[in-house]
């Protein structure tokens, strides 16, 4: 199997070109533009003959995609036109409106995705294909075009970083031509708007590397493929095999492994010291490099160089695993002098403490860490793993973490005697981390004011979406743009004071005041969306439409209002606008229901496997965009869910902060009870432990002092002092696109939202 990147076409005459035999042409997997998506897309569906008139391009009828298209293959629907010029027709309509969904899908993904600037392709080719001989357990022509489809999607899920592949696509087989091969035609972003950087790279990094990788994985999966990736590493380590028993070591390089190995002996566990090493390596003519993948599934493997071995770098993988460890030391430390630029001599440290923890005579971590950190400035620190069965957290390895340094080193690695025996409560290993996490985060703050390089993430408080006092659209995407947090349409756009401009066709989306009104010029969801958040920005909940009606604008206006939680008071929507806006607004809410309640099925499991373990409590989401509660229909639904299950309601942490109106509410509960099918009596009990009703007989948990969360009465006021809620200000905020009318009161069904304090038009 080759999977090609950087692929060549052969173009042979056929009847309807006069092409030049076994012409060559030089193909990149980049495409841009409508016309040349439509030019490839034409050529994968088309056929192509050979001298005696046999299609080259069959198997095409097997292909595979996710675009939604309701369109036959062209392969498929030839039959049905009896007119070639109908049939040349539809296979242009075919490719023009392929072609017209990668391209919307990039522009509508670039104008959303504020790291996508830049970017100037919009889909993206590559080939892979396969030996005749490779193919031979298939039988039909439809069992080979499958398989070939199959490495594709393989291809793209580990690219997508996941079981589910993230991309549009299309396969499409030609398995006719005595090297039958899949051409795959992907998105450049991902189904959900992300930019992949297709970042070919070369031998150690990049797309060349993954793929290698995915062809050493699928060909360990199907074993009738050619083993060349297998070879291809094979041939690349250093050809010497170690009896396990014996240790005698035999090969073409056994003398240059008992060079390196005699090295790596002496610098086993404890005894290692890197500056004798590097000067060990360098006298004896040795050289690492490490390589990686850029996916998350990645072979990681170092390489070893001598001259006597060749002109190339040789893989470890068949090295002894005693003599691996030493060299991923010796990598480990190379890290921290060439990327964190520490001139100390970290591994005596290590070295130190390794020796201490295994001579230490107890396995006490806390008895422990207060001799290492007095003696050495260093601490055991552990990683935790979340157990998938009983979604537990337990400590799964430790660590050194040396304060002055500000760097962790694996305590296996470093020699340390069977961690797991070290000795600690599930409460001591969670304070120890958290108190690790707090020096390692005051460390790096002094690192980054003394200008030194740092790895840990900073973790400054990220700002509100929300405008400061007298700042213009400029300043405030910029800003914005600047925290890397609201990676949103508006922040995607080009400021120049209070106008924005597209980054897409580059034209004039939105002028604005700067405070209260602005002016929509372009019809599409991207101006709309954008013009939407610069309201929430400005903190308003309530708009109105001014100047000349555009019923096109006015449509996606309102459905962007509906998503965000904003009210356009002088606009009613037809029946069918209405019901599209709440269907986009339910489906956000049953997502969010359906995450939630994998919550609380997984918490249940987990106090069901250590019922006696530490008390966990459950924080269940709110449709929230851009810090305001959008929707919290979901948040009530799964609360009521989780009752159901069997859990007490002080498990669920903030329920208290829900300001559903009693209608809403209502509305939930008849929600939950549809969807749970649950019968009146068992909704009464639900309800009652909830602490819900609604009629003016208080219930039994509404009678409980606050050992029991409860929703909100929809008419409870607060005062100014609560610091959960913002006072409500005395004066009117200005108007969103000012209007000679009456102040309109705040609304009665609901307390203000909490913390937002946002504006209505007066």
């Amino acid at each position: 199997m080759i999977n090609d990147i950087q692929f060549q076409d052969d173009i042979q005459p056929t009847k309807n070109s006069d092409a030049a035999p076994a012409k060559t042409t030089k193909g990149s997997p980049e495409i841009k533009g409508k016309k040349k998506l439509k030019k490839t897309q034409k050529y994968l569906h088309d056929e192509k003959l050979d001298d005696n008139g046999n299609d080259l391009h069959a198997g095409r009828e097997f292909s595979r995609s996710n675009i939604p298209l309701d369109m036959l293959l062209p392969v498929k629907a030839q039959k049905l036109f009896a007119k070639k010029r109908d049939f040349n027709k539809y296979k242009d309509n075919f490719a023009e409106r392929k072609a017209a969904f990668y391209y919307d899908h990039a522009c509508e993904s670039r104008n959303n995705n504020a790291r996508s600037k830049g970017k100037q392709f919009d889909a993206f080719k590559f080939i892979i294909s396969c030996k005749p001989e490779e193919l031979t357990p298939f039988k039909t022509d439809e069992q080979k075009a499958d398989f070939l489809c199959e490495l594709a999607a393989e291809h793209l899920r580990k690219m997508s970083g996941s079981k589910n592949i993230n991309f549009y696509y299309d396969f499409v087989p030609h398995i006719k031509d005595g090297n039958p091969h899949v051409h795959v035609k992907m998105s450049t972003y991902t189904i959900d708007g992300q930019y992949f950087k297709f970042y070919r790279g070369k031998q150690n990094h990049g797309l060349i590397k993954m793929f290698d990788d995915i062809k050493y994985d699928l060909e360990e999966k199907y074993p009738h493929l050619l083993q060349m990736e297998h070879d291809k590493r094979n041939n690349n380590r250093l050809k010497v095999e170690v009896n396990k028993k014996t240790n005698e070591v035999t090969g073409e390089h056994a003398e240059i492994f008992n060079k390196l190995n005699k090295i790596l002996e002496s610098h086993a566990g404890a005894n290692y010291s890197h500056p004798k090493i590097r000067e060990e390596l360098k006298e004896a003519g040795f050289d690492f490099r490490y390589s990686k993948a850029k996916s998350k599934h990645k072979f990681k493997d170092i390489q070893i160089y001598h001259k006597d071995a060749g002109d190339t770098f040789r893989s470890y993988a068949n090295l002894p695993y005693q003599a691996k460890r030493v060299i991923e030391n010796y990598e480990t430390y190379q890290y921290y002098i060439r990327d964190l630029k520490i001139r100390t001599d970290v591994s005596a440290t290590v070295s130190k403490a390794t020796t201490l923890a295994n001579l230490f005579p107890s396995k006490n971590v806390t008895e422990l860490n207060k001799v290492l950190y007095e003696e050495l400035g260093v601490m055991l620190i552990p990683s935790f793993q979340k157990d998938k069965t009983t979604g537990r957290k337990h400590v799964s390895s430790w660590s050194f973490y040396l304060a002055k340094e500000n760097i962790k080193f694996p305590a296996l690695k470093a020699g340390v005697v069977d961690p797991k025996l070290f000795i600690t409560t599930q409460d001591e290993a969670i304070a120890l981390h958290e108190t690790c996490e707090e020096m390692t985060y005051a460390a790096t703050q002094q690192q980054k004011l003394k200008g030194k390089r740092y790895t840990q993430k900073n973790r400054e408080e990220m700002p509100l979406f929300r405008f400061a006092p007298n700042e213009s659209t400029e300043q405030f995407i910029a800003r914005m743009f600047a925290t890397r947090k609201y990676k949103q349409s508006l922040t995607s756009q080009m400021a120049m004071g209070n106008s924005v401009t597209s980054t897409y066709n580059n034209r004039k989306m939105l002028d604005t005041n700067g405070t209260d009104s602005l002016s929509v010029y372009q019809a599409n969801r991207a101006t709309a969306k954008s013009a939407m958040e610069w309201y929430v920005a400005q903190q308003f909940c309530e708009i109105e439409f001014k100047g000349v009606d555009n019923p096109a604008i006015q449509r996606l206006m309102y459905i962007e209002a509906v998503l965000h939680d904003v009210k356009i008071t002088n606009y009613t929507p037809s029946p069918e606008l209405k019901a599209e806006a709440q269907a986009l607004l339910d489906a956000e809410r049953d997502k969010l229901i359906k995450k939630n309640n994998a919550k609380i099925i997984e918490h249940i499991k987990a106090v069901e496997a250590d019922p006696e373990g530490t008390k966990q409590y459950l924080y269940l989401n709110t449709n929230r965009k851009l810090d305001v509660d959008v929707d919290q229909r979901p948040k009530l639904h799964s609360y009521l869910f989780g009752l159901k299950m069997g859990l007490e309601p002080s498990v669920f942490k903030h329920m208290d902060k829900l300001t559903l109106s009693k209608e809403e509410q209502k509305k939930v509960v008849e929600h939950f009870a549809k969807a749970e099918k649950v019968s009146d009596a068992q909704l009464a009990i639900i309800l009652d432990k909830a602490g819900i009703s609604f009629d003016d007989v208080p219930s039994t948990a509404e009678r409980q002092e606050q050992s029991q969360a409860y929703t909100a009465p929809a008419n409870m006021t607060r005062t100014a002092s609560d610091p959960a809620i913002n006072p409500v200000p005395s004066t009117p905020a200005k108007p969103a696109n000012p209007a000679n009318s009456n102040q309109a009161k705040p609304p009665e069904t609901k307390p203000p939202k909490t913390g937002n304090n946002r504006k209505i038009k007066p």
